[in-house]
């Protein structure tokens, strides 16, 4: 049976971190209040309000961009701003996505290595705890396209990675078994987390080489070279 890399995108494939950085970084240019804090601090103050936020997105209670506007509003008023005009919300809310969308790059290696997961023969599905939009566009505007088989995220199937249910869909999407199938992304707590309780074999992206709390979790820090990552997904 073909094998199926079922792989997160986010910080996996997507460097989301680093586009974040840098339209936090226009942002803070132009907002005082927010220069009051490091750009560290002020990246950790938004990662852990869009991280709140973005639960709400997924579970229906919050429109993506009803969602910017809150987090900027918050983080506003976390930097002392009592800020309600809804105009100067827009323009950050706006400000910030431009800025994200314009510094919109790939994990170095990510072409290469679905490339080649393609020519080994694998089944590729972007498992991702996110909106359809959104990941469409990352997938389309980074060159990803031409080497994915099938795109399933929470918001369509309605159900987020830890829960294997969306693990096992993604599987049943391209014909595949648990039993021929890895998953590979950057989060212990939803993709490792998520992969084990499907019962399939899981690979960590430990990009920053962080201390791994499982030292019998097979784990890459780069996807560069890509020959060298598919022997490790292959669990060679």
């Amino acid at each position: 049976m073909t094998r199926a890399l079922l792989c997160d995108l986010d910080d996996t494939l997507f460097d989301h971190t680093a586009s974040t950085r840098a339209a936090l970084a226009v942002v803070r240019a132009s907002t005082p209040a927010f220069q009051a804090w490091s750009p560290d601090e002020f990246d950790r103050r938004h990662r852990v309000v869009l991280e709140a936020l973005h639960l709400e997105v997924l579970a229906g209670r919050w429109t993506v961009e009803a969602a910017r506007v809150e987090r900027f509003r918050q983080l506003l008023g976390a930097a002392g701003v009592d800020e309600s005009r809804a105009g100067t919300l827009d323009d950050l809310s706006w400000g910030y996505r431009r800025a994200y969308e314009a510094a919109w790059r790939l994990v170095p290696g990510a072409v290469d290595l679905v490339a080649a997961v393609k020519a080994a023969g694998w089944s590729l599905v972007i498992v991702t705890n996110n909106v359809v939009r959104e990941q469409r566009l990352k997938i389309e505007r980074g060159g990803l396209a031409p080497y994915v088989d099938a795109l399933v995220t929470s918001e369509e199937f309605g159900a987020s990675k830890p829960d294997p249910r969306i693990i096992r869909h993604a599987i049943d999407r391209v014909g595949g078994s648990p039993e021929h199938a890895v998953v590979f992304g950057d989060s212990l707590s939803t993709d490792i987390a998520g992969g084990r309780a499907a019962g399939v074999r899981t690979v960590w992206f430990n990009r920053w080489r962080v201390e791994s709390p499982d030292p019998e979790l097979a784990e890459v820090h780069t996807l560069e070279p890509a020959a060298d990552v598919i022997r490790t997904l292959g669990g060679d």
